[in-house]
């Protein structure tokens, strides 16, 4: 998220912040969010054969990577569903914020309110690879961020420093398009060689911005990210 605020910055001369969309008021029903007004918001929803979204500003965009590895132009499509987007409620986000630890708090929020957001709005966002292509992705993760910042925040010295899980993606991972031979499989990372994630994993961001470990970015107030959350 630090690295599309850095992008709309340097690259489209946008002097706002980031924002992000507090998904437990809409959870359920998605369709009625003013995040998809067709004046002020993103557009609304997809129709027709191809679900393309025909509204807001975004009603004529072309994407171009997707679906799944695939590079195609298309439109941005939606296909929201009230009842999937329930799994973004508030009662999930505090379920979520009472683990208390990463091992069992990221699963909450990977299969409860991330889930919610992309599910529930569909079409492009459902897109386990190509999920960026709708502007409302930026909005979601950001949200999940926060969520993360919120968890953080209840045990901060302990939790800027608690990560794990498997550091070797599978073959296909469930809810992706299957990957391509050209594809490589994920694997342990330059600082970070073995099978289990550390701090010292080194996140490659592909030249859209500096290359950074999991330990630099796990303090959104710290010397690197130094932003905060603002509530609504």
């Amino acid at each position: 998220m630090q690295s599309h605020e850095d992008a709309l910055r340097n690259e489209c001369g946008y002097t706002g912040h980031q924002p992000y969309w507090q998904e437990q008021i809409d959870a359920g029903k998605f369709s009625q969010s003013v995040l998809f007004d067709n004046t002020y918001g993103f557009g609304g929803d997809g129709s027709g054969r191809g679900n393309c979204i025909s509204t807001g500003p975004f009603a004529n965009y072309t994407n171009h990577i997707g679906p799944g590895y695939q590079l195609t132009d298309h439109c941005i499509d939606r296909k929201i569903n009230n009842q999937i987007s329930s799994s973004s409620s508030q009662s999930n986000v505090n379920q979520c914020l009472q683990q208390s630890s990463f091992a069992t708090a990221w699963p909450c929020i990977e299969g409860l309110p991330h889930v919610g957001g992309h599910a529930g709005v569909g079409g492009q966002m459902q897109n386990g690879v190509s999920s960026p292509g709708d502007p409302l992705f930026y909005l979601h993760h950001t949200w999940l961020d926060k969520i993360w910042a919120d968890w953080q925040a209840r045990d901060k010295a302990k939790r800027i420093i608690d990560i794990s899980g498997t550091n070797i993606g599978p073959d296909n991972s469930p809810g992706f398009p299957p990957r391509p031979a050209n594809i490589p499989k994920p694997t342990g990372a330059a600082g970070d060689p073995g099978t289990t994630t550390t701090l010292s994993h080194v996140l490659d961001m592909k030249g859209n911005s500096m290359n950074k470990t999991i330990g630099d970015v796990m303090d959104i107030a710290g010397d690197f990210l130094c932003y905060e959350y603002v509530e609504p």
